[in-house]
């Protein structure tokens, strides 16, 4: 791979850093509320189990994971299910 010298002045770096680090810290932030939440979508519940949502569909109507009123699964009943397959 070819190395190139890249050459920008202090202002544009502080920038590009402050911008970086600002989208990691928010990623971060967004994937503790989502650990913290005491109910996940079907989408959510699908990226925690690496299956698709049709799967994750299935699998409530199977019986495997039920609803709360709001139409989520419970946290508590993914880890669970993750503690079973593991």
């Amino acid at each position: 791979m070819e190395k190139q010298v890249i050459l920008i002045d202090s202002t544009e770096l502080k920038d590009v850093i402050q911008y970086v680090v600002k989208k990691a810290v928010s990623e971060q932030f967004h994937e503790e509320q989502n650990r913290m939440s005491p109910t996940v979508t079907i989408a959510e519940t699908a990226k925690i189990l690496r299956r698709a949502h049709l799967t994750v569909k299935k699998m409530v109507q199977s019986g495997i994971f039920s609803l709360t009123p709001d139409g989520k699964i419970r946290r508590s009943d993914v880890d669970k299910y993750l503690g079973k397959i593991q």
